[in-house]
Order: structure tokens, then sequence, then C-alpha cells
């Protein structure tokens, strides 16, 4: 008989590993839908300005939820496989059930097996049939995990073509720092059919200084890239001291930083980076955590910390991509004056749009299309009148001053702290003014989560709210007890003899498989159901595993009480271990709840500064610190995994010994004739099935202490309430705007640093039309070029205004303004190319054009300008400046530049310093003042008559 029954375990090991095989499948498509949703969910979040500031929410939500909806049709053809595969395995052993019965039956009447033969068989071949239930579950895990984990093995199987983790190549003990590039040939992956460098040859002398400069996407940056091996050559020779390196070094021309490097060595690298004395006006100087990619600190802040950091390392070859791009005239000064101190010695490649800080070069190359056009020295280059005499002249300042030898600056004034700072900020239109005002303290409150901790039964009641009561789920419950009743019926059946006893045997059995049927149809309802409602899912089954429990009590009960009671006395137990459980999960959740936050945090920044990461040779330093931080929670979950065991363990020992205690006493209670057998059978398949689904129950323990933790932050960002909602539709809106501008009296901190005032009683007034212009050193405010991990089309419609009707010849026409429409029409895909995340197959200047379209297409009233050409070559700047020169015409145009060249014409400019307008006035009246303003004028000056 146990052979026979056996039989089934084949069938349902295939269906169970079918089952895996292709729910990883679709496990694997949905992670991959996600994985794209997760990069327009973090790219979005990182630029939430730039994405509030074109009302661009609606737009990149859609997208957002575009790839969600793919990913939940993949769900759904997984949950169709899941419920058709676990409802055949419920079906297998309730068909197990009658057909086991049936053959007892048999058995029984052909005199082969006595009846308490046949019942023991039963009884343990069903509780193992019941007990694989509960593994039922661990299936889907394990499908879900084989999905995922296939790609991760996938990358830590994979061989890179550049292996930094190779120990063979060269290894150079001592770099002198002679370079030499020999027809040097190189294509970018992604783009196949633009040749970005062609036959590039040139020498670098060890100590000397080369820049190199040319128009956007001439194949600058490529050649640094080559440099640190980002890449391979296509063909041709790199050689570092003789050596061939076109392939790579071990390790890096850089050295690391030893573990025990003394402050003063930082503090003086800063020091020589203009950046100590900011650093040192921090409220925790330099244990100051700056945040995630810095976000606390100025662009200037952190270019100048950058620079620090290469400086500290002392290389032997000194390379600077833009490396004083983003500061101020006066940072860059300073630092250019650091820089030139440091290359001293040093073999250095300069790569630069400023062509200021590259005049004292040894050498200058300048390139055009991937080609060499020419080389020399400033003066040469500029005797010859050429390319570079071009570059040149589009930055040269207009100016026709004397030399000063001294200027005097005047200094910022410190303003007492105030309780409460008051913000001012007036708009006009036609017929309305709008005063925007804000306390401090109100602010604050706006900025603070709810950080009320959660219980399960609150988490579910929200979800209840939310989504409603399914009274199906219930229902579906109340079947699984009523199996009792025929099962109790085939044990009564069993104590009558001959033919009676075979065929009321068959009767029950036939019963039985209807109910297989039901069950089977039932349960692929059921998973289909959780697969639509995927976010219901755990407070779903939960709920149905507590309707379970009580249902099977109460048949029971209904049955024979006396029994039923002696079975109760192990629920205490039961729920006593399972909450055991279910605290110490949760606790080891919120003790390793950080841990790992951060941890991803590291991971995350390393990869998306992987190149930075590969430049300075920190991955090494960077895996030891994401392992460090991993390597208490995992110590941690190995004694947890033991600990969680024992309540666990211990509830489902407590079902086999109430069972034996039970049959003791229900044998008792059938020979004073107070039960017959066929209650006695009754309540215990009632009970013990209900049991065995309760010991499912909290076999989820880990997974609810992982819900309530989730449950935590899921309904505290339900519950907050924002202080500006961008979403809110409330409040008075501006029919006609004309564009009157006016700033009194602003006071404002950053949240995160409230004792750092960055405006200090501001006073500025914009008139309609007027191009104004606002300059001072590095710490006002931050540009950023935000892209998407989409089409470059649809980048730019994100600046549209909601129901803006925008054409292709629209489209083209901003492009064009822009500068950028010719190498769009150029890619293999034009307006249709995919561009990576934050826009990574461009360069920046490719970038920074496309960011000016996306401006350009909703033809604003107001135009506001941050650094809107910082990342352009000379020619690009020029044509794009022209451009917005034009577009300003008619407009209230606001515009902050450290490019004085490219605000000269502005009708009137603002000097800011310290959070005070300082200067104010033209041009030319800023130049006669000969004040702030005239000393950034000459620092950034290229001409060589006018000096």
């Amino acid at each position: 008989m146990t052979l026979v029954i056996g039989i089934f375990i084949p069938f349902l090991a295939i269906n169970s590993g079918l089952m895996i095989k292709f729910s990883a499948i679709f496990t694997k498509r949905c992670l991959s839908f996600y994985s794209r949703a997760g990069i327009i969910a973090e790219e979005a979040i990182s630029t939430i300005r730039a994405a509030v500031a074109f009302g661009a929410q609606k737009k990149l939500s859609d997208h957002y939820d575009s790839y969600l909806s793919e990913a939940r049709k993949e769900g759904f053809k997984k949950s169709l496989l899941v419920g058709f595969t676990l409802s055949i395995m419920l079906f297998g052993i309730y068909v197990c059930d009658a057909w086991s019965l049936w053959f007892g039956s048999k058995m029984i009447k052909n005199n082969e097996l006595f009846l308490g033969q046949v019942i023991s068989i039963y009884s343990l071949i069903i509780t193992g049939y019941f007990s694989l239930t509960i593994f039922f579950d661990y299936i889907q895990a394990i499908s879900l995990a084989t999905g995922a984990s296939s790609k991760i093995f996938e990358i830590i199987d994979r061989v890179p073509s550049i292996n930094i983790a190779s120990d063979t190549g060269n290894k150079p003990e001592n770099v002198v720092g002679h370079i030499q590039f020999k027809n040097i040939n190189f294509i970018y992956p992604t783009r196949p059919d633009v040749k970005t460098l062609n036959n590039i040859s040139f020498n670098v002398e060890p100590g000397s200084t080369v820049a190199i400069v040319g128009s956007s996407g001439s194949g600058k940056s490529t050649i640094v890239s080559l440099m640190l091996r980002f890449y391979d050559p296509l063909s041709g020779d790199l050689f570092l001291d003789a050596e061939n390196v076109s392939y790579g070094l071990i390790g890096s021309i850089y050295e690391n930083l030893p573990d025990n490097e003394k402050r003063e060595r930082i503090v003086n690298a800063c020091k020589m980076a203009d950046a100590h004395d900011f650093i040192m006006n921090f409220p925790d100087k330099y244990e100051t955590m700056v945040g995630e990619r810095g976000i606390l600190l100025s662009g200037g802040q952190k270019q100048r910390i950058a620079i620090a950091r290469a400086i500290i390392k002392d290389p032997k070859i000194l390379l600077l991509d833009e490396a004083t791009s983003a500061l101020d005239t006066q940072s860059e000064s300073i630092v250019q004056n650091v820089l030139d101190k440091t290359s001293r010695g040093r073999t250095t490649i300069i790569v630069a749009h400023r062509l200021s800080t590259i005049r004292n070069a040894t050498k200058i190359i300048v390139m055009n299309k991937g080609v060499i056009v020419e080389s020399g020295t400033h003066k040469e280059l500029m005797d010859k009148r050429d390319s570079y005499f071009k570059l040149v002249e589009t930055q040269q300042i207009q100016q026709n001053l004397k030399n000063r030898e001294e200027f005097n600056i005047l200094n910022s004034s410190i303003i007492p702290p105030k309780d409460d700072f008051i913000t001012s900020f007036t708009i006009k239109d036609n017929d309305h003014q709008f005063n925007l005002t804000e306390q401090k303290s109100d602010i604050e409150i706006g900025l603070k989560l709810n950080d009320h901790n959660y219980t399960i039964l609150e988490f579910i009641k929200k979800v209840v709210i939310i989504n409603g009561l399914d009274f199906f789920m219930f229902s579906i419950g109340c079947l699984y007890p009523v199996f009792a009743i025929p099962f109790a019926n085939v044990i009564q059946a069993f104590s009558k003899t001959g033919d009676i006893l075979y065929h009321e045997t068959t009767f029950w059995a036939l019963i039985i498989l209807v109910f297989a049927v039901m069950i089977f149809l039932v349960n692929i309802i059921q998973n289909v159901i959780l697969g639509i409602f995927s976010e219901m899912l755990t407070e779903r089954i939960r709920s149905i595993h507590l309707s379970l429990d009580v249902t099977y009590i109460n048949v029971s009960l209904i049955i024979g009480w006396k029994l039923t009671l002696v079975y109760l006395c192990c629920i205490p137990l039961m729920i006593g271990a399972g909450r055991l459980r279910i605290k110490m999960a949760s606790n080891f959740q919120q003790r390793t709840k950080k841990a790992y936050e951060y941890s991803a945090q590291i991971a995350c920044e390393g990869a998306d500064n992987i190149r930075t990461v590969a430049a300075l040779t920190y991955e090494n330093n960077l895996w030891e610190r994401y392992h460090n931080l991993l390597d208490e929670p995992m110590r941690q979950s190995i004694k947890h995994a033991f600990l969680v065991s024992i309540p666990f363990a211990f509830a489902n020992c407590v079902i086999f010994l109430v069972n034996s205690l039970a049959f003791w006493y229900g044998s008792k209670l059938l020979i004073s004739s107070e039960y017959d057998l066929k209650k006695i059978y009754t309540i215990y398949t009632a009970i013990i099935v209900g049991l065995l689904f309760s010991g499912r129950l909290f076999a989820y323990a880990p997974d609810i202490a992982k819900a309530k933790s989730a449950s935590n932050s899921i309904m505290s960002l339900l519950e907050r309430v924002p202080k500006i909602d961008t979403w809110c539709q409330d409040g008075e809106k501006i029919k006609t705007v004309k564009g009157h501008l006016k700033f009194s009296n602003v006071h404002f901190h950053y949240p995160t640093r409230l004792n750092v005032p960055v405006l200090r009683g501001l006073n500025l007034e914009v008139k309609p039309g007027q191009y104004t212009a606002l300059v001072g050193p590095s710490g006002v405010l931050l540009k950023e070029s935000s892209l998407y991990d989409i089409t470059i089309k649809e980048n730019i419609l994100l600046g549209c205004l909601p129901g803006q009707n925008v054409t292709q010849n629209d489209l083209e026409k901003v492009c064009q303004e822009a500068n950028i429409h010719n190498f769009i029409i150029g890619l293999p895909n034009g307006y249709d190319t995919f561009i990576g995340g934050k826009g990574i197959q461009l360069s920046g200047g490719q970038k920074q054009r496309i960011t000016i379209a996306r401006a350009l297409i909703r033809n604003p009233k107001i135009l506001l300008l941050d650094e809107a050409t910082s990342s352009l070559d000379s020619e690009s700047e020029k044509a794009v400046q022209k451009a917005l020169n034009a577009a300003a015409h008619g407009r209230t145009t606001l515009a902050i530049a450290h490019r004085l060249s490219t605000i000269q014409h502005a009708d009137i400019m603002f000097v800011i310093k310290d959070g005070k307008v300082y200067e104010q006035g033209t041009h030319q009246e800023l130049l006669e003042l000969q004040g702030i303003y005239y000393m950034m004028i000459q620092k950034q000056h290229l001409g060589e008559s006018n000096l």
C-alpha cells in the first residue's frame, strides 16, 4: 500500500521542478522591467529640482508606471503558472487521499491488510503529504531566488575584457612620466559608426604640461579615458616610459593612500585646493557628512574636494578633465595657481573648455572630429590666428580698462542669527501681486517624516481600508475543514465488512475526488487573483490562514468538544512559539536595517561613480568598506538563524506530542462508548490539518518581520504631508504672466545646515522682459544637466507644458537653436536614440545643449539659466549663447554664470557675495566701479594686448 501511495511522489517532484524553472524565467523578466523602472525612479529623485522646475513629475511618473505595467504582465503570467502548478500539487494530494482509501478498503476486503495497518499507513502518508504543502511556499521562494540570482551569477561569472582584478601584465615600479600616443584609433562600443579618435599621435615629455582643447565631442576626454584604461584602443600603441601599455597596467599610475594617512596631509591638500576654509565653516568640519553624491555641497565645493583628493595622492602623472569648470572666478584663479604649482615636476595632461586655465601649458593640442588640427604654445597658436585663435576669441570679454595691481574687496558682514528668518518673494502679473512668505519653523515641520512605529495589525487595517475586504478569499478557507467529514465517514466505513465496506469506502473516496476538483479550480482562481493584486499578497495569505484555523476548530467543537479541548491545549504553545519567532525576526531586522541601508548606499554611489573609483584605484578600499559593513550582520544572521529555528521546531513538535495525547484520550472515549470511531477521526482530521496549516503560518515569521519593518517606511510615506506639495492644484493661479520678479529682504538657509545662512537679506528686482545676470563666488546656486534613461525626443518633451502640442518641426527648431540638431540627426536612430541613465552616452556639452532645448520647447515667459553653457566648448558656447540671447528677447531672463563672457550683454547684473547684493549695474557700469566684478573680469581675460 505504501508503494502504491508513493507513486505520486515523482509526479509532485516533476511538477515542482517545472514550476521552479518557468517561474524563474518570468521572475527574471519581471526584475528586468523593475530594474529599468528603478533607473527612472533613481534619476527622477536625484534630479528632483529639475523635474519640479519643468513640471515633469506626471510624465516621469507615467514613464515609470509603463515599466511597472510590463512587469505586472509578466507577474500575471507567473501567477497563472504558480497557481496552476500549486493547484495540481494539492489536487494530487487529494487524489492520493481518495486512491489510498479506496485501495486500502480493497486490501481489507481481500484480507491482505488489517484495518489498523491501513489507517496507520494512511495517516503517516497523508501527514507527510500535507507537510509537503509547507514546502510549496519555499518552492515559490526558491523559484524567485533562481530568477533573481541568474542575473547576479551572470555578472559574477563574467570575465571583462579589461579585468582590473587580474594579476597579469606590466607592473612599473618607477614611473618617470613619458607618454606617447602612436597612431591611436578608437570607436565607442555604443556608437560603432562614429570614429572618435582617428590615427592620433603625440608625445608628452616627463614633467611637461600638455593641454587638449577642441569642440564638444572632438575626442578630448576620450584620450584621458584611454590613459585610465576605461577602454582599449581599436588600434595603435600607447607608451608609458617606452613600455607599450595599450592594454593597461596592473593597478594604476596613481598610488593608493595608506590607511594611516595623517590628518595634516589631508588638511594641507584641502588648503592647496582652496577647500579648507569652507570645510572649517561647517559645524562638524572635516567630519561633516556631505550626503549622497555630495548633495549638501555646491558644485564648486565638490570640485575643490575632488581636486584635494587628487593632490593628496602626489601622483607622477596628473590628469585634469575640466578640473575648474564649476568654480567661480576667484576660486578658479586660486585653484589654478595650486594646480600650476602642483603640476611642476609631474607629467600633466589637461582637458579644458576654459582656455584661461591652460595658457601656460608647455604644449596645447587642438582637436576637431577626432584628429589633431594644430599644436604649440599659447603664443605660437595665437600668432597662427587659426583654430585656437578663434576659440580664444569667442571667450574674450569686451573691455577697455587698464591693469590694476591691487583691488579693494569688500568683506562680508556677519548678520546675527534670528529666531525666525522671513522670506519674501513677489511675482506680479497684470492684475495681481502674489507674495510668498514662509516661517523657518514651518519649513522645519514640513520636513519631518511620520516616525510612528506601526504594528502589523495597524498596517493590515490600512491595507483593508485602501483595498477593501475580499469575502471570496475567506470563503476559500472554509472549504478545507469540510474535508474532515468525508474522511471520517471513510474511517467509519472501514468498521464494516465485505461488500458494504468496499461500496461505502468507494462512495466517500469519490466525494473526496469531487473536493479535489473543487480545490483545484478554487486554488487556480485564488492564485490568479493574488497575482493581479500582488501588493495584497502577504496580507491576504495571512487572512486566509487565520480564517482556516478558526473554521477547523469550529468543526471539531461541533462534532465533539471533549477531545477537541485536548487538542486545543497545544494552541497557546504554538501561538507563543510563533509570536516569539516573529519577535526575534523583527528585532533582527531592526538591528541590521541601518547597516544594510548604508552598505547599499555605498554600493550605489560606487557604481554611479565607477570612473572616479577606477581612476583613483579605490576598488579594494570600496569593497573593504562594503564588506566590513555587512560582516557584522552576517555573523548576527548565522546566530539568528539558529535561535529562530528553536521556536519553529518546538511549534511543529507540539503537534505530534498533542496528537499522541489525543489518541490516548480518544481511545478512552471510544472504550466508554462516548465517541464512536467516525467522531474521533472527524475531530482528528479537522484539528491536525488545521494545525499543519498553522505551522505554515509561522513559517512566514521572517516575512512578517520584514513586512513590519517595510510597513513602517511605507505608512510613514503614505501619512506624510509635504510642506510644498508639487502635485497640489490648490492656490491662486496666475492667468497672464508678465514676468515682474522681486526679492525683498529674503533670508534663507538649507534645512540640513540651519546655522549656515545662504541668503542674508537679499533685495533685487527683475522688470518684465529684462535680461538679468547673477554672478558671484561659488556656493550660491548649483547647475545640473538632468537627463533620463529615455530617448532624446522624450527628454526634450519633458519641458512641455501640459496639453502643449509640439510638432517635429517645433522640436527640430529648438534643437537648432541649442546647436544640437546636427549631432542628433547624425545618430543612427536620430531623435529616437536612447541615451542611457543620466545621459551617460553623451558628452557633457551634448547633455547641456539638450537641456537647453528642453527649456526652450515650452516658449516660457520667464527663462531661468543656471550655468547654461558651462559644459560647452567655445564654439558651441558662442552659438548657443547667441540662441539664448535671441530667446531672451521679450522674456524675463534670470541668468546665473561663472563665465562672465556669457552675460556681459545683460540689461542688469547683480554681484552676490555671502548672500547679499554687493554691486549692481550693467557690464560697463560695474567695470567702472573697479570692484568685485572688475576683479573677476581681469582673472578671466584671455587677450594679450588688453592686459
